[in-house]
């Protein structure tokens, strides 16, 4: 035997013996030192990368795919000269110890994401997919096969392939569990995975599998009777029909059971928890279904011929647990039954997004319902939403294409990174906020320019010079003239840039880790919700003892602990090396409540310093806050949680004096009690009295809203009907137009939830 051959039997001679045959033991040495280097390219391999260079589950799910077909080719080679099949799953387990230790080793230059998380995904990816190979390999080796490799890949193409397809393909769930590879636990974009009890008892099913097809081989080797196959077929049959209760698929079934509530509409249905969303409130929301769509219909010319299931989480945890998306909002196109997956406090900003894309999905290819580019997707999406009272993807693009020192975020040429984004990859790449906003500007400068009916047509397929007559080059540059000819200013630049900044998932070292003072600070929020303060406290502190500058976790103290011992606050918002505008804030209430008023002004000027441009609402309350330091009794009130708006009323009636942003607050408690007449009432002497400007806008925009919401639809446009006539509105006021358009067209549907429901 060569050099290279006795060396490799000497580094893994644990796990080989020689054999009587030299020609077969020098095939043997090298196959071992191929595994070597597969797995030590492979390594090596994902080291560059952030989420793949750490050992946490996308590492260990590309492992587990190599390491599937490398257990298969070299388990096959050694169960044909006779090796046992422990010692085959003994050797191809010792192989997985050089990507293992290369993952461990990569916290020597990257910081500790988590590596016991790693190390159970781990176990549960690689390692036992390994058990599955190695299974597979001793039963197809069992037989006479003369390309037995072959029939291999062909086999393990029904779990890779079909259950993937089963999962995503028949069920309302963004996750996936696999034989092959182990899984994928989520969207891309959601940085908090959910480890759910389904993916161990998946990970049973996998095992119960690797000991059927064992039990398959031995019987072929004469080694083992046929009948524990049935105990184990029986088992399969067991967990499969009950896979819904294991966790292991998610049924619209289970997520109608567990949301508990539904409400019809004519072109929806709508699930939702009745203990966080009130009758009152989805009939609210049914009525801003039916308007969405409306809108959506007329710009788009396409009508969605089924009814949509709308779903609506309460909270990101039982999101996850049911669908596997904890944060990010999803539409699941090519699902037989058009649908919206949206988290509950997102509703507002997010619905309409979702729903865009249940209307692509008439204009998309067959069966997948969309398009292979994913550019084309999500610009589609972003370019057909209504105003959110922010500045539009063209402006957000203008301001940082206009200034030097953002320009490069869009890349050195924008017109090509604009058209790489079209490809899946050159999409989720970059960063999400530039590849969003990029993506939707330019698609709607092809809608404006060129028309609906051209941009469904090259939807599909994306053929670009066959639907415009031009190539993708061409049109991006034609927008990116357009672009430049903008105006711009410094709120949107702040916007954009805020935006623009975040990270990408693929540049952060930490990816999928959630430290414990984050997860503290988490609970502390959730305790502040149920009015919890002495639990959000400790939480809360708990976080801070662990990470010191983590700012978020003395916000939320500070709202646990201000209304009861102000003067606790000063001193530990003092401490903080860093601190924002509502850090700032929030100590000019302490000194307000303490009585030092020279104080409390200073720091709210430092905090409106602070507060970026784009805030408009944050500008205007910082602006007048002051004008509560005369009413001590009053801002007392405001700023202590959950205060009894009729108390609140109450003391407005005694003093005739109270500030004009009094009126604001007392709305504001009012609407958090779903008493949104009561709300209107409330601001509607601020919106006659104030001048022009943006704080009327704001006010005009709320009182609106709540005069909506309280069924007084007529009034409510009537209020809007000044901001239709505009030639250049601000954020604010698109979004008033855009509220007065819903106003109107419910207005002439009688108002009533009975006119959007559907017909008996």
């Amino acid at each position: 035997m060569g050099k290279r051959g006795w060396g490799c039997r000497a580094i893994f001679s644990v796990f080989s013996k020689a054999t009587p045959r030299r020609k077969s033991s020098n095939k043997m040495g090298v196959f071992r030192i191929r595994e070597v280097w597969l797995y030590s390219v492979l390594t090596v391999g994902l080291w560059p990368f952030p989420l793949l260079g750490i050992l946490h589950v996308e590492s260990s799910a590309v492992i587990a795919f190599v390491g599937f077909y490398v257990a298969g080719w070299a388990g096959i080679r050694d169960l044909q000269a006779n090796k046992s099949f422990v010692k085959v799953l003994l050797r191809q387990w010792f192989f997985l110890l050089i990507p293992l230790l290369g993952g461990l080793l990569s916290v020597l230059w990257r910081p500790n994401c988590g590596w016991l998380d790693g190390l159970q995904f781990f176990i549960l990816f690689p390692v036992i997919s390994t058990v599955f190979a190695a299974s597979l390999a001793w039963a197809i080796t069992g037989h006479s096969f003369s390309k037995p490799f072959r029939l291999y890949v062909l086999v393990s193409l029904i779990p890779l392939l079909g259950g993937v397809l089963f999962d995503l393909g028949f069920h309302p769930q963004f996750y996936t569990y696999n034989h092959v590879f182990g899984g994928v636990l989520g969207p891309i974009y959601d940085e908090e995975l959910a480890i759910r009890p389904g993916l161990f008892w998946f990970r049973v099913l996998t095992l119960l599998w690797a000991v059927g097809l064992w039990s398959w081989g031995a019987a072929k080797r004469n080694k083992f009777e046929m009948y524990p196959i049935f105990g184990v077929a029986l088992l399969l049959v067991v967990v499969y029909l009950f896979r819904a209760e294991f966790g292991i698929n998610t049924t619209h079934e289970a997520i109608a059971k567990d949301l508990k509530g539904i409400h019809h509409t004519l072109h929806f249905e709508i699930y939702y928890d009745p203990e966080v969303i009130s009758e009152e409130r989805i009939r609210i929301v049914g009525k801003e279904h039916e308007f969405r769509y409306q809108q959506l219909l007329d710009t788009i010319q396409v009508r969605v011929p089924q009814k949509i299931r709308s779903y609506l989480y309460p909270n990101s945890i039982r999101k996850a647990m049911l669908t596997g998306a904890r944060y990010t909002n999803v539409a699941p196109v090519w699902l037989k039954q058009p649908q919206i997956h949206v988290l509950w406090s997102s509703y507002d900003e997010v619905m309409p997004h979702e729903l865009a894309h249940v209307f692509s999905r008439e204009f998309g290819l067959p069966v997948l319902r969309a398009t292979f580019s994913v550019g084309l997707i999500e610009g589609f999406a972003v370019a057909v939403e209504p105003p959110e009272g922010t500045p539009d993807p063209h402006e957000q693009v203008a301001a940082i294409l206009l200034d030097p020192k953002t320009a490069e975020w869009l890349g050195k040429d924008l017109a090509s990174s604009v058209a790489d984004k079209l490809s899946p990859m050159g999409f989720w790449s970059g960063r999400g906020a530039v590849s969003y906003t990029t993506m939707g500007s330019f698609v709607r400068f092809l809608m404006d320019r060129y028309g609906i009916t051209k941009l469904k047509q090259v939807y599909p397929w994306g053929d670009f010079e066959r639907v415009y007559q031009k190539n993708v080059y061409e049109l991006t540059k034609e927008w990116v003239e357009f672009i430049r000819q903008l105006p711009s200013d410094g709120a949107q630049l702040s916007y954009a840039r805020t935006r623009f900044s975040r990270p990408s998932l693929f540049e952060q070292d930490c990816p999928h880790f959630v430290p414990a003072y984050i997860r503290y600070a988490q609970a502390a929020q959730a305790a502040i919700e149920r009015k919890q303060w002495l639990e959000a406290e400790q939480l809360s502190d708990e976080a801070i003892q662990l990470h010191p500058d983590f700012e978020p976790a003395y916000h939320i103290w500070v709202n646990a602990v201000l209304h009861r011992t102000p003067e606790k606050v000063i001193p530990k918002l003092k401490s903080l090396k860093y601190a924002n505008w509502l850090t700032y804030r929030q100590r000019g209430d302490a000194y307000a409540l303490t009585g030092d008023t020279l104080l409390a002004r200073q720091m709210w000027n430092e905090a409106r310093l602070r507060v970026p441009a784009f805030s408009y609402a944050i500008q205007e309350r910082l602006a007048r806050r002051a004008d509560f330091l005369a009413h001590s009794t009053l801002l007392r009130m405001i700023l202590t949680p959950h205060v009894n708006p009729e108390i609140l009323a109450a003391q407005l009636e005694m003093g005739k004096t109270a500030p004009v942003w009094f009126r604001v607050y007392l709305a504001d408690r009012f609407a958090e009690l779903e008493n949104w007449k009561a709300a209107a009432s409330a601001l509607e002497p601020v919106v006659k009295d104030s001048k022009q400007g943006i704080f009327r806008d704001l006010v005009t925009m709320d009182f609106a809203r709540w005069l909506l919401w309280s069924g007084q639809d007529e009034k409510a446009a009537a209020i809007l009907e000044g901001y239709l006539g505009l030639s250049n509105p601000n954020p604010i006021q698109k979004r008033c137009i855009d509220l007065r358009h819903q106003a109107e067209w419910w207005w002439k549907r009688g108002g009533s939830s009975a006119a959007f429901s559907p017909k008996p």
